[in-house]
């Protein structure tokens, strides 16, 4: 992909801000309780090994990704899927920040922007706010202020909409 295509991630975003709905197909295969605990130990190791053990750790989760992903996007129930939205959301955040730091432009976009739709698919709304900061950081490091206050303000926006009365 070349950053041309991802160079509006605002515009990218903003199904985020559409109600949740039932996106996915009822025929599509679900992952297995043996694919969910995989791919959540999977985060975890990749966590505690992305900003030190090379190329290992990130070439473990992008291939994850290219396995997994087209399965993913095709799930939208919250209910039945969470689990596995969830973890789809933090290895893509995962690959985002690795791409990013291996100056991989393109992959950390593209990756930022299945993270944060899946995580909003999830129902995570914190992980979703979470994954829309670390692309505000990204903007602002690439000399995109504009787009990352526009990122920034989508993650407030849906940060407050959740939140409860005390926090708004």
């Amino acid at each position: 992909d070349a950053v041309g295509e991802l160079d509006d991630l605002p515009t990218q975003l903003s199904s985020l801000l559409l109600p949740r709905g039932p996106h996915g197909r009822a025929d599509h295969p679900t992952f297995a309780t043996t694919e969910l605990v995989a791919a959540e130990q999977l985060v975890a190791w990749a966590r505690d090994r992305q900003w030190g053990d090379g190329q290992a750790p990130r070439r473990a989760v992008t291939a994850w990704l290219a396995a997994n992903l087209p399965r993913l996007q095709q799930l939208s129930d919250a209910q039945r899927h969470g689990r596995a939205l969830r973890a789809g959301a933090e290895l893509a955040d995962i690959a985002a920040a690795m791409s990013w730091d291996a100056e991989d432009i393109a992959a950390a976009r593209r990756y930022s922007v299945a993270a944060a739709r899946l995580a909003h698919a999830a129902g995570d709304t914190v992980l979703t706010a979470a994954i829309l900061t670390e692309s505000t950081w990204q903007l602002l490091d690439s000399g995109s202020p504009a787009e990352a206050l526009e990122v920034a303000q989508l993650a407030q926006y849906l940060a407050r909409r959740t939140a409860t009365p005390l926090l708004r």
